[in-house]
């Protein structure tokens, strides 16, 4: 119980919060599927990649300012003109990024160019 403690200190001060949080429940499945160090090691950095993927995701696109209610999916058509409507469908369809091919959005200042993003 004190090495338990003393790794879970280390861990907060490594600023591994994810494998501090993580630790118990991983070394219970390791105890009872007999993994090997590697499993184990493996297991918790897996395990602290994805929380530090997530809570990055979450930073960036809330430095992004990017509107949350604005998706492809409630996105209202029927505004844009028949032009725009058809370059959107292209666009939906993904065909640029087998192609490589670079897509701009061009309009006036100020009319809502960055809500154009994909995730």
């Amino acid at each position: 119980m004190i090495e338990h403690d003393s790794i879970g200190l280390l861990l907060g001060r490594f600023k591994l919060s994810s494998l501090q949080s993580q630790l118990e429940e991983v070394e219970a499945a390791a105890g009872s599927g007999s993994w090997t160090y590697r499993q184990f090691l493996r297991e918790l950095l897996e395990r602290e990649e994805a929380m530090r993927s997530g809570r990055r995701l979450k930073r960036l696109l809330k430095d992004s300012q990017l509107p949350e209610a604005k998706t492809a999916a409630n996105l209202e058509l029927k505004s844009f003109s028949q032009a725009t409507r058809q370059a959107f469908a292209q666009l939906c369809e993904g065909g640029f990024c087998e192609a490589a091919q670079n897509v701009l959005a061009l309009d006036c200042l100020g009319v809502g160019k960055r809500i154009f993003w994909w995730p």
